[in-house]
């Protein structure tokens, strides 16, 4: 994680920054806008969960220092930075539970159709047993 430290002593606050874009491996969702695309077409709003995981934003975090006590920038540093790893985390949960939601909505879709598809197959089988007299096995 590429993080940017911004010190202000005179407020005894640190804050951590770091772009959104390097917070998660998109990798990981890149077979999903396929699975999307050609059995979901409009079962979700697809675009914004993209729009989320995409997004160019930066995640932020603020340690701020009790005004009784004296600041430390390491102190600082090191809790501004387990915040904004914290926030990472809660971010790439929530993308890969949506993408989790999305995948099972896939398999259910795909599912159905499979069956429906067999079921025409068995109907298309059972006529030519009808007309024909005998099973066609292709």
């Amino acid at each position: 994680m590429r993080k940017k430290f911004y010190v202000i002593p005179e407020a005894k606050r640190v804050i951590a920054r770091m772009p959104r874009k390097g917070a998660m491996d998109y990798n990981d969702f890149s077979q999903i806008d396929y699975i999307h695309q050609d059995v979901l077409a409009n079962s979700m709003d697809y675009d914004s969960f993209i729009g989320d995981l995409g997004s160019e934003c930066s995640l932020k975090a603020t340690a701020v220092c009790d005004p009784r006590d004296e600041f430390d920038e390491r102190i600082g540093r090191e809790i501004a930075s387990s915040k904004l790893e914290l926030k990472n985390h809660m971010l790439q949960a929530r993308a890969y539970d949506k993408a989790h939601r999305l995948l099972i909505e896939t398999a259910d879709i795909a599912a159905h159709l499979c069956k429906k598809h067999f079921n025409k197959a068995e109907a298309i089988r059972e006529d030519l047993q009808k007309m024909y007299g005998s099973k066609d096995d292709e």
